[in-house]
């Protein structure tokens, strides 16, 4: 077939849309480029707003505080990073997952050490503490006592369970009697010296601590942005809300109770109370640290936090629950 003036028109009409298809591609390209500048690096930075990272141990009001990070910055901007005692590669997944890496705030049962493995270096880092005693008392009677008497099976009974199991949630925690076989017969992990286990770096709390766990758990929380103290609340929430330069923010408050009345750390016996304290050495050594970090903080901020402190107390007491 001859090539003809039509044939020349066409061609040249097609390289006409074959350079506007390069040049939308290369603005396309440019402003991916541009939206990845401003995300950062892809390990979750916003522009110059780094993640801030909650390390939540369990029973130290976490679950109240996360409910004011969200009235700052919205429910999307506080996403939860998942437990890391139930599900480590869950949580691996969480942290490196696009969704997530776009949140203001990562908030989980992570110990330091998973969330600096999986973020940036520029992440910053906040934790509150509670004292040892009462922490493991609200832990144990929430989590892991046995408010039922263990079922006493007949030999024939048992011999049936195990031949044919029924379904048995993985992550299923084991019970006990009492915290004395909780604490020195089964060695749980959550109450012996967790705050130590979550703050020191290593990413596997329910193993053995290192000699120098405690040291190690000291110089992270200097590296902190914040570490409140579950004693001195509404203080720690002012203060928080001062750091991260929020203003008054009303939060909700979500005191999870166990159902069953707990023995306060006054009504246990003196023995008990020996006990836990022997068991959590580390901890109340870190906590002590903190405190006085703590005090030194809040005393550096004069007058003006008391003020914060009772605008905070008016506010949450008129705001909805």
């Amino acid at each position: 077939m001859p090539f003809t003036a039509q044939h020349g028109e066409e061609l040249a009409a097609i390289a006409a849309l074959t350079r506007q298809l390069d040049e939308r591609t290369s603005q396309c390209l440019d402003e991916l480029g541009r939206i990845r500048e401003a995300q950062g690096d892809g390990q979750g930075r916003r522009g110059h707003e780094p993640i801030l990272a909650f390390v939540h141990i369990p029973k130290t009001a976490g679950k109240t505080v996360i409910t004011m990070l969200a009235a700052a910055y919205s429910k999307e901007g506080v996403q939860d990073a998942g437990n890391y005692g139930r599900n480590p590669e869950r949580v691996g997944r969480k942290l490196t997952m696009p969704s997530k890496l776009q949140a203001r705030v990562l908030a989980g049962h992570v110990p330091y050490g998973a969330f600096r493995e999986h973020l940036s270096s520029d992440t910053r880092y906040m934790t509150f503490l509670r004292d040892p005693v009462d922490r493991v008392l609200s832990h144990y009677y929430r989590h892991l006592h046995r408010w039922r008497p263990k079922v006493q099976r007949s030999p024939r009974r048992e011999q049936h369970r195990r031949e044919t199991p029924g379904k048995v949630r993985p992550d299923r925690k084991p019970k006990a009697d009492s915290i004395e076989e909780a604490l020195v017969e089964m060695r749980m992990p959550e109450l012996n010296n967790f705050a130590t286990r979550f703050l020191c770096g290593y990413t596997a709390p329910s193993e053995e601590l290192p000699a120098t766990a405690l040291d190690d758990a000291k110089e992270n929380l200097r590296s902190f942005a914040f570490v409140g103290i579950q004693e001195r609340f509404e203080e720690s929430l002012a203060l928080l809300q001062r750091t991260l330069g929020l203003g008054q923010v009303p939060y909700t408050d979500r005191h999870v109770s166990s159902g069953h009345r707990r023995p306060t750390v006054e009504e246990i016996p003196e023995d008990q109370r020996a006990l836990i304290e022997e068991c959590n050495r580390l901890d109340a050594e870190l906590y002590e640290f903190a405190l006085g970090a703590f005090e030194e903080r809040v005393a550096s901020e004069g007058d003006s936090l008391a003020v914060d402190v009772e605008r905070l107390r008016a506010q949450n007491a008129t705001a909805p629950q």
